[in-house]
């Protein structure tokens, strides 16, 4: 139906390289599309935002940044079962994160409200409180950022923001949980996502300065 004509827009093309002003457009589809789908829709593998964000996910798989680091992969979740208030996409490599819930990763989370959407270097918590409580786990992970950030100066350099101090226009606590871990950020708000070589710029210096958190990590397990 014309309801989803630009759903279908975006999933038209086959081809595994990436398309024209493809990460703008993959941003895009999420912050103006979301909000309606959760309020008002089903989520499952049907819906026309599954297939946006396979589509989107297989463009960041086809990007030269990320084809040359064999160990990162790229996911992405809109929640299970029912639709989650911060959607997110990220890039993992899996010598140091097999999931969101542990681990240092790249990740774009999108505010609850779609009025943006934040690039992100970031940690899970999750497996953290789970062994050492909420308030001690987030405390670790906070001290963990700050000395992440030793691995991201270009990123500041670069206009990034070099603090935790993001905010997902939420009340969740999975919401808090992602900012207690955020290394650094930059916001894209709705309406002005800037173009896609920007975006590919942006990415490039979030996966080296993650490259070099890697780097030190691997060291320390030796």
């Amino acid at each position: 139906s014309s309801r989803w004509a630009w759903a279908d827009a975006m999933v038209a093309s086959t081809t595994s390289a990436p398309h024209g002003d493809w990460f703008r457009a993959g941003l895009d589809g999420i912050l103006d599309r979301y909000r309606r789908a959760r309020a008002e829709e089903r989520l499952d593998s049907s819906h026309p935002l599954w297939a946006h964000a396979k589509r989107l996910r297989a463009d960041l798989e086809a990007t030269p940044i990320v084809r040359e680091r064999p160990n990162v992969n790229v996911r992405w979740s809109f929640g299970q079962g029912a639709w989650a208030r911060i959607p997110w996409l990220a890039l993992l490599d899996d010598r140091v994160a097999k999931a969101t819930s542990d681990g240092v990763y790249v990740i774009y989370l999108f505010r609850e409200d779609m009025s943006g959407v934040y690039a992100t270097l970031n940690q899970g918590i999750t497996r953290t409180k789970e062994r050492l409580g909420a308030e001690a786990g987030r405390a670790t992970i906070r001290e963990r950022s700050e000395e992440l950030r030793r691995h991201a100066t270009e990123l500041g350099e670069a206009g990034f923001t070099l603090s935790n101090e993001i905010d997902l226009h939420t009340d969740h606590a999975l919401g808090k949980d992602y900012q207690h871990g955020t290394v650094a950020h930059r916001l894209y708000e709705a309406g002005s996502v800037p173009p896609t070589s920007a975006l590919v710029s942006d990415l490039k210096l979030l996966l080296e300065a993650y490259d070099r958190a890697v780097k030190a990590q691997l060291a320390r397990r030796v």
